[in-house]
């Protein structure tokens, strides 16, 4: 999936997220939200996984296959993404369209794209209240400030 996805991440991390890749707030949190999604997608198709914020039932064991897997995960990435850089949603619309797949709503999780896209979307929603304040435009609302390497003796 690293050849599938990552390719497509990483312009847009640096592009429209963080040009030098060091706003490490909003890349950790794309990246992270991404990979909770992931785990999540796959873990129905494992015998001993459990998905970061999602339940979902064991997948019957001759649904275990690299199909069903990867389109799990598609479906899982597309939401995740979607979720965290929204106004890219045209790349992320492409990026299912180019494998085949719908990128229509589906949360039937009697089926792999189901799954994902409820993988995708459960990470996003576990990870909204976690601190980061994404939906505040990660502003700051506590007065941080980094103290200098001098000020500290290091």
């Amino acid at each position: 999936m690293g050849q599938v996805i990552i390719p497509r991440l990483i312009p847009v991390l640096v592009r429209d997220v963080s040009y030098t890749l060091g706003d490490v707030t909003v890349v950790n949190r794309v990246t992270s939200t991404l990979l909770i999604a992931l785990v999540d997608a796959t873990a129905p198709y494992h015998p001993t996984a459990v998905g970061v914020f999602t339940g979902f039932d064991r997948r019957p064991q001759e649904e275990w296959n690299p199909t069903n897997v990867n389109t799990a995960m598609l479906y899982a990435a597309y939401h995740s993404l979607r979720g965290t850089i929204p106004h890219r949603e045209d790349v992320w619309i492409t990026y299912l369209t180019d494998f085949g797949l719908d990128p229509a709503d589906n949360m039937d999780l009697s089926t792999a794209a189901g799954i994902g896209a409820a993988a995708g979307k459960g990470a996003v929603a576990g990870r909204l209240n976690d601190g980061m304040k994404q939906t505040g435009n990660y502003a700051d609302t506590i007065g941080y400030h980094r103290i200098p390497a001098c000020e500290h003796g290091v």
